[in-house]
């Protein structure tokens, strides 16, 4: 059953016509073509992709179930996706969606424009020590979230850090990583690339978090100085040099002796007395604002656009939104707003953090509106499919609700060169690319919702002086789709009914103390249902409360992080937290 966070689907890609090589495929709305492919690994392929509805250009992993032939490779690609489904972070790849087919998993990712880091070193050798500040800067800020979450990562190294068009460092391939679920035998499986492992795990297989530290200090003295510290040609006598032979720096880098100090702290034989994740934060080689804004700067040496990949592309009631729900983490809104590359005017050093500091505000405002769309059409289709409404008409008129609101947004979006939002600083905005690409969002949008609409509003024709006996209801119930504090009125006290009713059916049917035991497969859509309708609650409530004020309703709402879906096996538990959640609300 799918919950309203990252959604796992299970079907099968389609297929356009075109020759064996440029054949474009489909999975869902992402297509990518095999000519496309950018990395490689054991059992997965990396294409460069793109999501058909918004035209982003995305990465997708094609891993081949039929070469993960042991419990460990599936073990392994769980713990990818349970990591990459957990973090959220600027300085690590973003997971979008995961599909599952017959054959195949297929993890849709951001596509990091300038390749990774491994391959720039290849071609330029080393960075200056101030770039490669702002490099472990970003690694330190994501393994901080790794330590935070319970997940080794036991394979960083430069080619697993992305960079992004702007040369934000992003952490990637999580396919080693071990999660606080992963299998007992994960943690001591001998994996990772020898030249960044620690000596613990090197010679006895054993991975903490101190090893992806140790990790940092390797790939930090190799950005600096384009080799690593030891050179071997075995394993063994890797491991040897690590414990026996000190750390010495090449004399032909000059270096600051804080960064010095910074990649010894991480190098430190012993797992106790290397540096903590609190000690890294703290270096003075990497500590302050002006480091923090520095990280964000496009460097020269990325302004070239490549189509690298790494090798192996692994508060109030509206109070508590959405953490309070049965929806669990899942995966932000990330449009890039980045400058054009040919645009060259007196800004050409201008930040991505600038940028995102006049624009992104204007993006995560429109992407809120239509992420709420893409909600309530999910809540409409769960209307469509139940049949436990005992009052009559309630679920049509729940229905109308739904979808009109979708058509009232859309309308004030599809007008949103006029600034229909009331966004300011919106002039500057309408002259980027961005906005040129919003706007086919929004297009297709509304051709597909409106179409919707006029198939519902159809279909309640036939119902029509039934409906108009009440009046409050026949007020909005009409194709008049300008927004007014009167429909959300209205509508919550239709919610408010149709929640009780829902809960009070379920209820019925269920009766179970047994908080482990799952619901039984025919209830959980009616469950979830239960749950959207709850979540829609309060963001009605919110939208009174924020009326007029878009860019508000974005912040308070988070509606991106509940626009997505993420399959769960539902509970008799989850029931009891989503009645929770009512009382708490007053429903």
């Amino acid at each position: 059953m799918y919950l309203a966070q990252k959604q796992m689907y299970s079907q099968h890609p389609s297929y356009t016509n075109g020759s064996s090589q440029n054949v474009k495929k489909m999975i869902e709305n992402f297509s990518y073509g095999l000519h496309q492919q950018i990395g490689k690994g054991f059992s997965s392929k990396v294409y460069k992709g793109q999501n058909e509805v918004t035209g982003e250009t995305v990465a997708i992993k094609v891993i081949d179930k039929a070469l993960l032939k042991t419990p460990l490779h599936h073990a392994l690609l769980q713990s990818e996706i349970e990591a990459l489904s957990t973090l959220d972070s600027q300085y690590i790849m973003k997971l979008y969606k995961v599909f599952q087919t017959q054959n195949n998993t297929y993890l849709i990712t951001e596509f990091c424009e300038n390749g990774d880091l491994g391959s720039k070193l290849t071609k330029i050798g080393k960075f200056p020590e101030q770039q490669a500040q702002n490099v472990i800067f970003g690694m330190v800020k994501a393994y901080k979230l790794l330590k935070q979450n319970g997940i080794i990562h036991r394979d960083i190294k430069p080619a697993n850090v992305l960079l992004s068009s702007c040369g934000t460092p992003k952490l990637a391939d999580f396919g080693f990583a071990t999660t606080p679920n992963s299998p007992p035998l994960l943690p001591n499986v001998n994996v990772g690339s020898p030249l960044y492992m620690s000596p613990q795990a090197l010679k006895n297989n054993k991975y903490s978090d101190k090893s992806d530290i140790w990790a940092i200090g390797v790939s930090a003295f190799e950005i600096i100085f384009g080799q690593v510290p030891w050179q071997a040609t075995s394993e063994k006598e890797l491991a040897q040099k690590m414990v026996s032979v000190p750390l010495t720096f090449p004399t032909s880098t000059k270096v600051s002796q804080e960064c010095k100090e910074f990649i010894k702290r991480c190098l430190v034989v012993s797992e106790q007395e290397r540096a903590s994740i609190d000690e890294l934060e703290k270096h003075p080689w990497i500590r302050g604002p002006e480091l923090a804004f520095q990280v964000n700067k496009q460097p020269a040496l990325m302004k070239q656009k490549t189509l690298e990949q790494p090798k192996e592309g692994k508060e109030n009631s509206a109070k508590k939104l959405p953490g309070d729900s049965i929806h669990r983490s899942g995966k932000k809104h990330t449009t890039q707003i980045t400058k054009p590359l040919g645009q060259q005017s007196k800004q050409t050093e201008t930040s991505c953090f600038e940028i995102k500091s006049n624009s992104t505000n204007i993006e995560y405002t429109i992407m809120s509106q239509i992420n709420f769309c893409k909600y309530l059409f999910r809540v409409a289709n769960l209307i469509e499919s139940t049949n436990l409404f005992r009052t009559d008409l309630l679920r049509d008129k729940l229905l109308f609700f739904a979808i009109k609101n979708i058509m009232i947004k859309m309308y004030k979006l599809k007008d949103i060169d006029s600034n229909s939002l009331d966004i300011q600083g919106f002039d500057a905005y309408k002259a980027s690319n961005q906005f040129q690409s919003i706007q086919i969002t929004i297009q297709q949008n509304f051709t597909k919702y409106q179409s919707y609409f006029k198939n519902i509003w159809s279909s309640l024709q036939q119902n029509k002086n039934e409906l108009s006996i009440d009046k409050k209801f026949d007020a909005v119930f009409d194709e008049n789709f300008t927004e007014f504090e009167s429909f959300y009125i209205i509508f919550n006290s239709v919610l408010r009914q149709a929640i009780k009713e829902l809960q009070k059916e379920i209820d019925r049917k269920l009766g179970s103390d047994d908080l482990s035991k799952s619901l039984p497969i025919d209830m959980e859509k009616d469950v979830v249902l239960l749950d959207y309708l709850v979540t829609y609650f309060q963001l009605s409530q919110l939208t009174l409360e924020t009326f007029n004020k878009p860019y508000e309703f974005a912040q308070k709402s988070k509606i991106e992080h509940i626009a997505e879906g993420s399959p769960v096996r539902l509970t008799y538990g989850h029931f009891i937290e989503i009645k929770n959640k009512m009382n708490d609300l007053e429903v």
